[in-house]
């Protein structure tokens, strides 16, 4: 039976430490992207109802 060396010899492979350790995600993660634009359409929709409300406004006074 051809059996791969990582498994006949597990504890050599557990000493080597890896490469790439996890790094710090930092405010370019897709989750805060999103966030930043859900903020900025949720501000946007405001000023759109407000100037809706001003029009509405100026109307009832024609």
């Amino acid at each position: 039976m051809n059996m791969s060396i990582s498994k006949k010899t597990p504890e050599i492979y557990e000493q080597i430490p890896e490469k790439r350790t996890p790094q710090h995600r930092g405010k370019n993660t897709l989750i805060n992207s999103l966030k930043i634009i859900r903020k900025q359409v949720e501000e946007y929709e405001e000023q759109v109802k407000e100037q809706a409300k001003r029009l509405q406004k100026d109307k009832m006074k024609l």
